[in-house]
Order: C-alpha cells, then sequence, then structure tokens
C-alpha cells in the first residue's frame, strides 16, 4: 500500500490539474454568458456554472499538499484569460453590441473570481482581486476612451453611457472600485455632447435653408394657435388684428426655439443615472446649451449672414428674428429649470449665453446690411459716365444717380421693419459712402482736367443727393443731420461755382466759415484739374481778353491753398508769435493749453505721475488693451517700461542690426529694379512692418501673409482715435476686427514662445519681454504678451515710416548732403556695398547677394557725419508734432495758470523750430548743428531743445533703435542708389497727425552703374 500511494498522489494530482483545466476552459467560454446574466441581475454565477469540479479538485490539491502548484498555475492562467478579455474587436466602436460584448465578457471574469474569492481559502486574495482589477481598469479605460473618440452617432455614444452605468454598477455590487468609470463618463458626455452638436448644426442647416425669410401668414385661430403652442410669442396689438395676418418673424424661427429644446432633452438624457444632484445636472445642461448657442447656432447664423445670395430683404428679416430668438432666451432658462426640478429660486453659477448669441448675429447682420447697400452703391457709381468737359449742363440729373436714388427710396421702405436704431445707421452709412464716393471721382488722380460745364452737372447730382437726405427716407433723424453727409461736397461745389476765393481764403480756420468743410487740399487738387481746361469755361468768360490776368489769378489762389496745406504748423507759429510759448487754443470744441520752448517742455516731460498724466483717447485704450505701457500710470509703468528696456538694450540691438541692414539692402534694390516710380511712403510703412513683425518680433511670416498683415494693422490704427462707440460701421468696430485678426496670428507664435526653454538666449523682443518679465518673478500670460506685440508694432508702424521718408526726401533735396555721406562711408572702407551690388554681371534678379552684413553698432558709432544727418532729420521734420498731457493738479507755467483736469499739448516742432541753441538758423537743413563743436557750445541747456523723441518718464524706450534703422538706410541708399523725382515739383508735406509728403513722395530709383573713386 504504501509503495502505491506516490503514483497514487501523482493521478490525483493529475486528475485533479486536467479537471482545472477543464473548468478553466469552460468559464473562458462562458464568460460573456455569465457577464450579460450577471448585468442583467436575473441569475447567480452558480446558475451558470459548475463549480464542483473545480472545489473537489482544490479540495484534493489542498490534502495532498501541492497548492502552491494548482495555485500559480490557476492565476497565470486566468491573467492569459484576463488580457484576452480586455483586448476589444476593432469593430467595438461600431455597434452597441460590440460594446456589450466586450463588457459582458469582463463582468463574466470578475464575477467568476469574486466566487472563487468566497468559496475557496487563499487561491485568490482580496490583493490578487484588487490587483488585477485595477490592471483591467486602467485598460477598459484607455480602451474606452480610444473607441469612443470614433463615435459620430450622439445615439450610440449614449447605448455606451447606459452600458458603462450598468457595468459599473454590476460590479460595484460585487465590491469592485468603480469611481474610475464614473469619472470616465464626464470625458463621454464631452464627447457625446460633440456629436450632439455636429447632428444639431446640421438641423439648423436645414431649417435656415428650407426658410423663405418672410413673415409667417396665418389664416385662422388654429394656425394662431398653433405657431404659438410651439414658439413663445406674445403681442396684444397682433391678437386684435383679424385673419388673415403675419408674424413678424418667419417660420424658422419657431423651428429653432422647438430645435434648442430638443438638443436640451437629448442632452438631459446623459446626466440621467450618473448619481449627480439636480443642481449639478441643471448646470451640465445650461453649459451644453450655451455651446450649442455660442458655437453652433451663433456659426449657422453667421454663415447664413455671409451668403452670396442672401439680399438685403433677407438680411432685415433675419434681424427681426434674431430679436424674437433673443426675447424667448427667458423661456429656455425656465425650461431648464422646470425640467431638472430646482426652485425657481436657485442662484445659477452658469447663465445662458443666448442674448449675446443672438446679438452677435444681429450685428453681423446689420453689419452686412450696410456692406451690401454700400455694394449696390457702387454699382450704380460704376454707371457713371460724365463728360468731364462739357461745356455746359443740360440742367438734368443724370440717369445713374436718378436710379440709384428711386433704389434707395425703394429698399428703405423695407427698412420700417427694422428698429429705429438700425434704420436710421444704415441710412446715413448709405449716404455717406455716396457722398464719400462721389467726392472720390471728383478728386481722382486719373481724372486730369474738369470743365466747369461738368462741375455744373455734378453739382446737379449732388443737389438730388440732398433732396433724398432732406425727404427722410427714414424715420427718427432730427433737422437736416442726414442733409450734413453732403456737406463738403456742398461747401466744394459752391466755392467752385461762386467763385469765392477770397471769403475761402480770408475765413480760413475761422469757426464761422461758409466753407469750413472745404479741405485745402481738394480745393487745391481740384481746381488744378480746372486751370488748363477750354478757354470756353464759363468761370473764365470775365478773362477771355486778359489770359494773363486768368492765369495769375489762379496761380496766386494755388500758391495760397498749397500755403494752407500746411496751415497746421502755420496756423500756430502765428499763434505762437502773437501769445508766445504758452496759449489756450481748442480742439473738437475742448480748451487744450499748447506750450513750447525747452524750458516749458522739460516741466511737462518730467512732471509724468506728479503735474500731468499722459492722454490717450478712449479708443486707443480699448483697441491697444490694458497691459501696454500706454496704458499704464505709475508703479505698473515703471515696471513694464522696465521689461521692455530689455528689448532695446545694446546686447538685443547687436542682435538686431544685421538683420535690419539685410532688409533695407534688399527694399532699396528691389525700388532700384522698379520699371515705375515708387511711393516712398507707402513703401516705408510695407518696410517698417516688415521689419517690426519679422525681425523685432521674430513672427515667421511669408511675404503674402505679412501684406495680408500689413493691411490688417493699418487698419487697427487708422481707427485708433475714432470715437468710443462699438455699434456696426463704426471706426471703433473696424479697429477691434483689426485686432482680433492680428490676435489670432500672434496666439500660437506667442504660445510657441512660451513653451521654449527658458534658459534659451532671447532673440526677438517677445523672448526679450519673456526673460525681463520672468526675471522680475512675473510670468507673463499670452494676452499681455499680444497687447505688448501690437503696442511695439503701433510704436515703430508709421513714425518710422514717416522718418525714413524725410531722410530720403530731404537727402534728394541737398545733394552735398549726400556727398558727405559717401566721403565718410570711404573714409570707413566702407564704400563698396558688396562685390554683387545692383548693376553688376551675375547680380541675381532679385539682388538679394546673401553677402554677409558689414555693419554693427560700433561701426554705427564711428559714422558721426550720418549720425549727424539722422539727428537733423528729425530736427526738421519730427514725425509727430508733439504729445498730450492732461493736468493732475492746478500749477504754473511760464506765468500762466494750468487749471486741473486740462488738457496739455507739447509741441516737439514748435520747439525745434524756435531752439536758440544752435549756431545755423533753425529754419534751415544744416546736419553739421550736430557736429563735436556746436554739441560743445550748446552745452547742458541743450537737452530739451531737441525731443523728436519726448522726454521724461516717457521717452521713447526705441529711440537708440529707430537712429539705427535711419542710419542704415542712409548708408545702404547711398552707396547703392541714386534716385530723382517722378512728379514736376517737391511734393507739400502734411504735418499732422503724422509728417508725410501728401502724393507719397514718387520717386524713381537707379542703381549705382559704378563704384565710386575712393571705394576700395
Amino acid at each position: 500500500m504504501m509503495e502505491t500511494l506516490p503514483k497514487l498522489r501523482e493521478d490525483i494530482k493529475d486528475i485533479s490539474m486536467s479537471d482545472l483545466k477543464d473548468f478553466l476552459e469552460s468559464i473562458r467560454k462562458h464568460s460573456d454568458k455569465i457577464g450579460e446574466t450577471a448585468m442583467k441581475q436575473v441569475l447567480t454565477v452558480q446558475d451558470l456554472v459548475d463549480f464542483s469540479l473545480f472545489t473537489d479538485a482544490y479540495t484534493f490539491i489542498l490534502l495532498w499538499g501541492d497548492e502552491e502548484t494548482f495555485e500559480n498555475y490557476y492565476r497565470k492562467q486566468r491573467k492569459k484569460q484576463a488580457r484576452l478579455v480586455l483586448q476589444p474587436q476593432s469593430s467595438t466602436h461600431e455597434t452597441v453590441d460590440g460594446y456589450r460584448r466586450y463588457f459582458t465578457q469582463i463582468v463574466g471574469f470578475f464575477v467568476v473570481e469574486d466566487h472563487i474569492l468566497h468559496v475557496t481559502q487563499g487561491l485568490v486574495t482580496r490583493a490578487y482581486t484588487d490587483e488585477l482589477w485595477n490592471m483591467a481598469l486602467s485598460k477598459i479605460i484607455a480602451v474606452l476612451r480610444a473607441h469612443s473618440s470614433y463615435c459620430i452617432d450622439p445615439d450610440l455614444v449614449l447605448e455606451l453611457k447606459n452600458l458603462i452605468v450598468i457595468f459599473a454598477d454590476t460590479l460595484q455590487g460585487y465590491g469592485f472600485p468603480v469611481n474610475r468609470l464614473f469619472d470616465l463618463l464626464f470625458e463621454i458626455r464631452d464627447q457625446y455632447n460633440e456629436t450632439l452638436l455636429k447632428k444639431w448644426a446640421g438641423i439648423f442647416r436645414d431649417i435656415f435653408e428650407e426658410d423663405n425669410y418672410s413673415p409667417i401668414p396665418i389664416g385662422s385661430e388654429e394656425e394662431y394657435k398653433i405657431v404659438i403652442s410651439k414658439f413663445p410669442f406674445q403681442d396684444p396689438d397682433l391678437e386684435k388684428q383679424s385673419f388673415p395676418k403675419k408674424f413678424p418673424m418667419s417660420q424658422s424661427v419657431p423651428l429653432i426655439y422647438i430645435q434648442v429644446k430638443e438638443f436640451i432633452y437629448a442632452s438631459l438624457k446623459f446626466s440621467e443615472s450618473l448619481h449627480r444632484s439636480s443642481t449639478e445636472i441643471d448646470d451640465m445642461l445650461r453649459k451644453s446649451t450655451n455651446l450649442l448657442l455660442t458655437r453652433i447656432l451663433s456659426s449657422c447664423l453667421l454663415n447664413l449672414i455671409r451668403k452670396p445670395h442672401i439680399g438685403l430683404t433677407e438680411l432685415v428679416q433675419i434681424i427681426i428674428n434674431t430679436t424674437h430668438l433673443e426675447q424667448a432666451c427667458k423661456y429656455l432658462e425656465d425650461f431648464i429649470t422646470n425640467i431638472t426640478n430646482i426652485s425657481q429660486e436657485t442662484v445659477h453659477t452658469t447663465r445662458l449665453y443666448g442674448l449675446s448669441t443672438f446679438k452677435d448675429a444681429r450685428h453681423a447682420a446689420e453689419g452686412e446690411i450696410y456692406t451690401k447697400l454700400n455694394q449696390k452703391i457702387d454699382e450704380f457709381v460704376q454707371l457713371a459716365d460724365y463728360d468731364w468737359t462739357l461745356a455746359e449742363s443740360d440742367g438734368r440729373a443724370s440717369g445713374y444717380l436718378m436710379d440709384l436714388i428711386n433704389f434707395l427710396r425703394s429698399i428703405f421702405q423695407v427698412f420700417t421693419h427694422l428698429p429705429g436704431k438700425v434704420a436710421q445707421t444704415a441710412c446715413m452709412s448709405a449716404c455717406q459712402h455716396l457722398s464719400t464716393s462721389l467726392m472720390q471721382m471728383l478728386l481722382d488722380s486719373e481724372l486730369k482736367q474738369i470743365s466747369m460745364g461738368a462741375v455744373q452737372q455734378f453739382n446737379l447730382d449732388v443737389i438730388q443727393c440732398e433732396l433724398f437726405a432732406s425727404s427722410e427716407p427714414v424715420p427718427g433723424f432730427q433737422g437736416d443731420t442726414l442733409q450734413l453727409a453732403f456737406i463738403d461736397l456742398r461747401q466744394l461745389l459752391d466755392l467752385f461755382m461762386v467763385w469765392d476765393w477770397s471769403t475761402y481764403l480770408a475765413d480760413y480756420g475761422r469757426p464761422a466759415s461758409k466753407y469750413l468743410r472745404v479741405n485745402p487740399h481738394a480745393a487745391l487738387t481740384l481746381l488744378e484739374k480746372m486751370k488748363d481746361t477750354s478757354k470756353k469755361n464759363n468761370i473764365f468768360a470775365p478773362f477771355r481778353k486778359n489770359d494773363r490776368d486768368r492765369q495769375k489769378l489762379i496761380e496766386t489762389v494755388v500758391r495760397q491753398l498749397r500755403a494752407l496745406v500746411t496751415v497746421g504748423s502755420r496756423f500756430h507759429s502765428s499763434r505762437r508769435e502773437r501769445y508766445g510759448t504758452v496759449f489756450k487754443t481748442h480742439l473738437l470744441g475742448r480748451p487744450v493749453i499748447r506750450v513750447s520752448g525747452a524750458e516749458n517742455v522739460r516741466t511737462i516731460l518730467l512732471g509724468e505721475h506728479r503735474l500731468v498724466r499722459s492722454q490717450w483717447p478712449q479708443s486707443a485704450h480699448i483697441l491697444l488693451g490694458p497691459h501696454t505701457l500706454l496704458g499704464a500710470v505709475g508703479e505698473p509703468h515703471r515696471q513694464r517700461r522696465k521689461v521692455l528696456a530689455r528689448v532695446f538694450s545694446r546686447p538685443a540691438l547687436e542682435q538686431f542690426v544685421p538683420r535690419l541692414q539685410g532688409a533695407l539692402r534688399r527694399e532699396v534694390r528691389s525700388w532700384c529694379a522698379a520699371q515705375r516710380p515708387v511711393a516712398v511712403y507707402q513703401a516705408a510703412k510695407a518696410l517698417t512692418f516688415r521689419v517690426a513683425a519679422r525681425i523685432l518680433l521674430g513672427l515667421q511670416l511669408d511675404e503674402a501673409r505679412c501684406t495680408e498683415l500689413a493691411q490688417t494693422f493699418e487698419q487697427l490704427v487708422e481707427n485708433l482715435f475714432s470715437l468710443p462707440l462699438d455699434v456696426p460701421f463704426s471706426g471703433l468696430r473696424k479697429g477691434i476686427r483689426a485686432r482680433d485678426q492680428l490676435y489670432q496670428h500672434l496666439d500660437e507664435a506667442i504660445a510657441e514662445k512660451l513653451r521654449e526653454e527658458q534658459t534659451a538666449e532671447p532673440g526677438d523682443a517677445l523672448h526679450w519681454i519673456i526673460k525681463s518679465s520672468r526675471e522680475l518673478g512675473h510670468e507673463p500670460s499670452v494676452q499681455e504678451l499680444k497687447e505688448l506685440a501690437v503696442e511695439l508694432l503701433f510704436a515703430a508702424f508709421f513714425t518710422t515710416a514717416s522718418a525714413s521718408t524725410s531722410l530720403i526726401l530731404l537727402l534728394l533735396q541737398h545733394p552735398s548732403t549726400v556727398t558727405k555721406i559717401q566721403q565718410e562711408l570711404s573714409a570707413q572702407g566702407l564704400g563698396r556695398a558688396c562685390s554683387c551690388a545692383p548693376g553688376a554681371s551675375g547680380c541675381p534678379p532679385d539682388w538679394d547677394c546673401g553677402c554677409e552684413p558689414d555693419l554693427s553698432l560700433a561701426v554705427l558709432g564711428r559714422l558721426r557725419y550720418v549720425d549727424c544727418v539722422v539727428k537733423e532729420v528729425l530736427r526738421l521734420l519730427p514725425p509727430v508734432s508733439g504729445g498730450y498731457r492732461t493736468a493732475l493738479r492746478t500749477f504754473e507755467l511760464d506765468g500762466y495758470q494750468i487749471p486741473k483736469g486740462w488738457s496739455v499739448m507739447y509741441s516737439i516742432r514748435d520747439t525745434h523750430e524756435t531752439a536758440a541753441v544752435y549756431r545755423s538758423p533753425p529754419e534751415g537743413f544744416d546736419p553739421e548743428r550736430f557736429g563735436v563743436e556746436s554739441e560743445d557750445a550748446r552745452g547742458s541747456g541743450g537737452r530739451f531743445h531737441y525731443i523728436p523723441f519726448g522726454g521724461g518718464a516717457r521717452s521713447c524706450l526705441g529711440q537708440e533703435l529707430a537712429q539705427a534703422v535711419l542710419q542704415l538706410l542712409a548708408v545702404e541708399l547711398v552707396r547703392t542708389a541714386r534716385w530723382e523725382l517722378a512728379t514736376p515739383t517737391f511734393p507739400v508735406m502734411q504735418t499732422v497727425p503724422i509728417v508725410h509728403p501728401v502724393d507719397g513722395l514718387l520717386l524713381f530709383f537707379h542703381p549705382l552703374p559704378t563704384l565710386g573713386a575712393g571705394d576700395g
């Protein structure tokens, strides 16, 4: 008997292991069935699986003492089965059955493990099942995340959510922790909402596509009740009307309202069974509904509004529709409160954004109305066919103009359904656009000659415009408000029709002048078009016998008009001569103290934060933002200035100079390659933006994108000083739109710079700002950096372009200065630009030779005469005429009391013109006034005699960079090109708001054919 025991033991062990294998195979095959019944909670695991063989086998193993082998084998095989169970089919996400099979297998596996845990002693422990479950749970969550992301059907996502809830509840009943699954449900809820949003986007598009954009006709009481049962509409006046009648909105309004409610119902379905309070569910629904309103419905409305086939009538109906949808938002709020069963008094953490959604859509529709209306006006104006040499008018208005007015009358009849303010704005916008279009037609540079007969015909057309404006095409205008849209044209035409030059010139600048709105530049342009017309011109009839007197009269008027074009500086200089260096004037009806002279200016500039503060219009603060240097006062100003100072430090400038030289070299060579005149001021603005964006800010921009952004930026700058009215078609709204477009491009670039390694060496202004801010213990936000980036562009744009243009103009007017620069360059070994200068053989077409820059800050420092030239340009033609401050308290200046709250304007130009510290007359161009000897003679007292960059706490931080740009431009110009006027005479310089030539300075540039004799 003892001899057979070992064999018997092995036989029992083999049988037990065989039974274990059979049991494992059985539960593998039936795992999904076990899980299905467990999730339905209709049967127990013992009802489906015979555990007797397994328990008998395990009992025998325990008796013979070989439980370790049994246990290891069981756990190893079950882990293999677990891996198989947890691996989903590739098509799991396609159907709900795929997810169901996945879940039932997992449930079946762990139900069996739980049973084994409770019927055996040590084969399976709680620690073992917890470890197995944690491993499985991580895998399950990863699988569900991945597969649910492929779901595009909200019904399938909802079914998945329900399965996960049952799955979690089932396993929780067996003691397995499932909190992470409920956390996952909130992620899947977001996916569910995304699928809902996509579905409803299609529903909204279909509704808008099928709408006829006409008021809903109602023929009976029954039809009336059907509509108001779908949409909360109340109008006592409409109720009193007899049938048939019309609702003001079109059929899309009740359909949209119904579908928003259907979306809320669909969103609520996911929130059920998530073990959340009613308040939490209410908050979820409001957030989901906000996404529907602000993202989907808003986008669908904006796409609808911008469709080319949507006309003015449809746009009017869309405005009416959005008004009623906006009014219905309060009913949606109540609807959510009711279906979530929370108290009406509950304070909601989330409010619906429907009001802003529909207001934004309405504003967009209003803007589109103004745009389309102006486009229609343009179409009519393009039909104009004036005979500009007409001897005499036939006394009838032009056909195109009468057709246009008839069109406007009919379209404004439709506008009677619009809110009064919208109709009035549209009408005013149309009249202003028509007036501007007519003025542009009259002053068009392509139009060379105009006869008095043509002016008479044009005057008849303007009279018809004025009659239309006075007929009150839309109600609500006070007095002759609408006629004022044509006031500039009327006064200009009256001046020429009456030939009243003596009155115009005598009363120019006086508030009571009958020609107050006549711009001298416009008058000059029109007069020069008329002076060479036929002698049949009626206006010159009295002079036919004496053509010399006629020409003398015209030339006299032309000279006086040219003088008036620069009246800004002359007017104030005459006032200065009369009243001294401190006097009161007016700007837009408000008193302004104008200050000049070094000592007075010193008091103002050094009194920042103490006597005065910087003054900018509200629109500039709105457009540039709260994080700029411009808007900062006191300590915030000092901190921001400290940060920005690093941008213009010597290490930063050393990095910028070689890149600046390369950009300027390419620009000058492109001017030389042009086959037509270059408009220097426009080209300088484009160049300045490219340099500021690519080199200063480090933005990666191709040429097309750079040009596009430059135009966007110029639109922003043009509206910086607009009225602070954020309404459609306003300057402020245009500026905001341009700013936001710039921000969109800056977002990604700035985010990338913030992610870069903090120890990296700064390569552009944004890097320097980030580095400097961090060193001061502040982590700059993307918004702060966007605002500072736009402020840097603004600071550089017009001023640098103006100074560059003035430099080129003054060098052209003073060829001896060019010669002296050439001599200095030769003496420094810089006369030769590079071996492949323009005109050299083998030069690439674009002249971007790629040669290394040969200038640096140190080299520029040795070019003393070039430095003197730049300083003299900025003295004689400072880009800005001065700066504005507001008096913080009453103080005395040069014997006068400056009242608290008054505006103070310090004049840079006046101060330069009256400085007595220079040896040569201040009105002349003399770079040598800044030479060493002259500098010694001026001494320390000359600090505030020369202030092109301001002074004190708000002096220009970028002055060294600006001077370097001008020095580099002077060098590249002088050793690369020669240039000459493309017009008969030098242009008149306009001095406000930025100094620039009125015609943009048209020049021909030519590459130098040979190198200078001294070069080498």
